[in-house]
């Protein structure tokens, strides 16, 4: 009786938050999409003013179905800067939208997400102009499109190196080409992410049924500064990588204990 009534608590949850993107697409296109094509000097601020509040509002209704969501830690997006963060849910980028101040930092979708037809998605990724690539048919194209943005982009790019969701919450190997792209580019500072707990909402299906099994938990690790020799910066991202897995440890250790 108990597993019937989480499921279906579960299930009720995701309908409430497909309400609430179904809502949310109500003022996207008559009004966020004109007035970010209008106020282009303050298209980041209207992008950012509507993500937080869809992204607060996701959350806040998974926690019905029982999901907990824990955040440690701003990222300051009134400067260009690089967010590394292992990648484990379709909630990544809603907690990290949550998490950056003031502005909600582009991140780098894959070309099948920009379509405009994907509610909320492809018309988000416009109006951050997020650096839209598409490696497996054009990697040295999708290492080009990620080195412009970084001698371009002002309020930070996320991204996922693993270039796929853990099947298991465990990290996978980095794959460095269009980080150490962006860094050549132009040195910003590269903010480290963990995060936990989400991988049982890995995909859409996932949370069906899952949603009360979901404990979140991001952290911002802390700014690393990236070296002034290129070829140094393979290494570095590595070592970045090294920081987030060892949190990562740290993480689990303290919620197996209980602190």
């Amino acid at each position: 009786m108990t597993r019937i009534l989480t499921a279906t608590r579960s299930a009720v949850s995701l309908v409430l938050v497909l309400l609430w993107m179904l809502a949310g697409a109500l003022p996207l296109y008559p009004l966020v999409l004109p007035l970010g094509a209008l106020l282009r000097p303050w298209r980041r601020h209207i992008v950012s003013a509507y993500m937080k509040t869809m992204s607060w509002g996701i959350l806040t209704l998974f926690k019905v179905g029982g999901a907990r969501f824990e955040r440690r830690g701003t990222i300051p997006t009134g400067e260009p800067c690089v967010i590394l963060m292992n990648h484990q849910s379709l909630l990544d980028i809603v907690t990290t939208t949550l998490m950056g101040r003031p502005f909600v930092p582009a991140f780098v979708p894959r070309r099948r997400y920009a379509r405009w037809y994907i509610p909320l998605v492809g018309a988000s990724i416009w109006l951050l102009e997020c650096p839209v690539v598409d490696p497996k048919r054009d990697a040295k194209g999708a290492v080009e499109t990620m080195r412009r943005a970084g001698l371009t982009h002002q309020h930070g790019i996320l991204i996922f190196p693993e270039g796929h969701r853990s099947i298991d919450g465990n990290m996978r190997p980095f794959r460095t080409a269009g980080t150490h792209a962006i860094l050549a580019a132009r040195r910003v500072p590269v903010y480290a992410v963990a995060t936990d707990g989400f991988w049982f909402g890995r995909r859409f299906v996932d949370f069906v049924l899952n949603v009360h099994r979901i404990h979140g938990e991001t952290e911002i690790i802390g700014s690393f500064d990236p070296p002034s020799s290129e070829e140094e910066i393979p290494a570095f991202v590595e070592g970045v990588r090294d920081a987030i897995a060892q949190r990562l440890e740290e993480m689990r250790r303290r919620r197996h204990a209980g602190v």
